[in-house]
């Protein structure tokens, strides 16, 4: 929708649209992405422990309540931040012109702008959105980060001890090899931007960099995190190819040697 609104003010300048068009838009992209961190982050942890505790029985009721209840807390708080931000910016007429979306799309990044505008001066605003950004982008990548280590030790362990010495090492450095590409890919992706913006990069001429570090990589986490799978496990390539096969794209010979 964004890329959609960008597209239609770079033909059509004079355009307005509705303003809870972009405050909706805005406000469910938000949401959705800081869901999408918690949940990897929550996913991580859940592996983490069920290796180092495997007797430790996770509450299914809890782990939906404390999913519902973060995801709710992230919809109050996308959409408080969302209509301070255009109050404070004087951004609530009737309808947005392309200024006033150009202004969003380029100036409102992260949850906790519009909040520290509204409720905090302006020698507190600036550390406010320093604490919601590492909250935002830098914890959930430290947190993956030292699940990362606590899997790679156990599956070590684990597998070392239950299989052949061999066959039992070879195993635990395939998987923890899985382990440690997608959690760096995560980690780099999500938590440039939190160090750009701590840095107070984004004053410079940058531009580039900025919109490589908040839109780029996080889509290149998205894009590469099932490729990595797939080239990683068998059985998820045998069901690509498969699939293929049907559809047409392959022929079986072709679909058995890249299975390989």
């Amino acid at each position: 929708v964004r890329s959609s609104t960008a597209l239609v003010c770079t033909q059509h300048h004079t355009i307005f649209f509705p303003t809870i068009f972009t405050l909706l838009y805005v406000t469910v992209g938000f949401w959705s992405y800081n869901c999408s961190i918690f949940y990897n982050v929550m996913l991580s942890a859940m592996k983490a422990v069920n290796l180092a505790l495997p007797f430790y029985g996770l509450s299914k009721g809890r782990i939906k309540t404390l999913v519902i209840v973060v995801s709710v807390l992230w919809a109050f708080l996308c959409i408080t931040d969302v209509f301070y931000y255009a109050e404070e910016q004087m951004f609530l007429p009737s309808s947005f012109g392309c200024k006033e979306q150009w202004t969003i799309l380029s100036d409102y990044d992260f949850i906790g702008n519009g909040i520290a505008l509204r409720l905090f001066s302006r020698n507190l605003r600036l550390v406010v959105m320093k604490v919601m950004i590492s909250v935002e982008y830098l914890i959930p990548c430290l947190v993956v980060l030292v699940c990362m280590v606590t899997q790679m030790v156990y599956i070590r362990k684990t597998l070392g001890s239950h299989e052949g010495k061999v066959q039992g090492e070879g195993s635990a450095r395939h998987i923890n090899i899985t382990v440690f590409l997608v959690s760096s890919l995560y980690f780099v992706c999500n938590s440039a931007y939190g160090v750009f913006f701590l840095l107070e990069l984004e004053s410079r001429d940058l531009q580039g960099v900025e919109v490589l570090v908040k839109y780029t990589l996080p889509i290149m986490n998205a894009a590469v995190y099932p490729i990595i799978l797939i080239s990683r496990k068998r059985e998820l390539r045998q069901r690509l190819l498969g699939t293929c096969e049907l559809a047409g794209c392959l022929t079986a010979g072709e679909g058995y040697q890249a299975a390989r």
